[in-house]
């Protein structure tokens, strides 16, 4: 259905679902045109159907569905808010490129999780697991890539690790705090496991106090957003983190990205 989904315009890459050793997407709120205009096309999976009136393992359809119409809202809002920010902005540089779209991917999760947390309060669990799970691995994660970088030297994968596991982790933490706000409870009597184990990893436990707070400005300047400005402070938290895992990103001249593998500040004990 996403592959085959008409966008309006000639998208850069395919839409593909979330399906990982963390996740599996079931839902998804694409941006498309519709005579010259920005709209939200909603695509689920059938399996949500059944779980409309009656929750199956903790998946609630009624929620799903409610947290793709809060994407649509937040686009909708956006569009209004910014016109031409949505589809048509411009990004140049490889760097500025995965930082905007880091951050605008955390944006989005936070505000959808954040309008849509009242229509399924316990769904904050399933949002826990995932983070939980995405944390957990993470210095591991990021100290293998960076070995084998060592034997093979190859920047280009390291790279690609390392994006796609800060992303997804950064990613999974907005949801979350997006849905304790939009609960109005505290982030750890909400997710208790998952502060918990932020606290653990005392390395990465500043970057997500600015992300939270990134993303809690955000929320309450939207009216009066200018343009991608807006997103600034949170593209410094993602290259921070960047930063901290011991990769530092320069862009050339010709817009490519150029990358120093270091140590960062990852755990002593497991140092590559």
């Amino acid at each position: 259905a996403l592959s085959e989904l008409d966008r309006g315009f000639p998208a850069s890459h395919p839409l593909t679902r979330t399906a990982d050793e963390i996740a599996i997407g079931i839902a998804m709120a694409p941006l498309v045109k519709r005579d010259g205009k920005v709209r939200s096309h909603i695509v689920l999976s059938a399996a949500i159907l059944p779980l409309i009136e009656a929750m199956d393992s903790d998946i609630s359809g009624k929620y799903i569905i409610a947290h793709e119409l809060a994407h649509s809202h937040e686009h909708y809002f956006r569009d209004n808010q910014i016109p031409g920010m949505l589809l048509q902005q411009q990004i140049f540089g490889a760097d500025e490129i995965f930082l905007y779209d880091t951050a605008d991917a955390c944006w989005s999760e936070y505000a959808a999780c954040y309008f849509s947390a009242p229509a399924g309060p316990e769904h904050v669990k399933l949002l826990e697991k995932t983070f939980v799970a995405a944390l957990r691995g993470v210095s591991e994660s990021i100290i293998q890539a960076k070995r084998e970088w060592m034997e093979d030297k190859n920047f280009d994968k390291v790279w690609d690790r390392v994006a796609v596991i800060v992303a997804r982790l950064l990613k999974s933490a907005s949801s979350v705090m997006g849905h304790t706000v939009g609960l109005d409870k505290p982030f750890d009597e909400v997710a208790n496991i998952a502060s918990l184990l932020m606290q653990e990893n005392s390395w990465l436990f500043r970057r997500f106090e600015e992300l939270y707070a990134a993303l809690g400005k955000m929320m309450d300047t939207f009216e009066r957003w200018t343009g991608p400005v807006a997103f600034d402070p949170l593209k410094q938290v993602v290259r921070d983190v960047v930063q901290d895992c011991g990769i530092t990103m320069q862009q050339t001249i010709n817009g490519s990205l150029y990358i120093v593998v270091g140590d960062g500040k990852l755990p002593v004990s497991s140092q590559v």
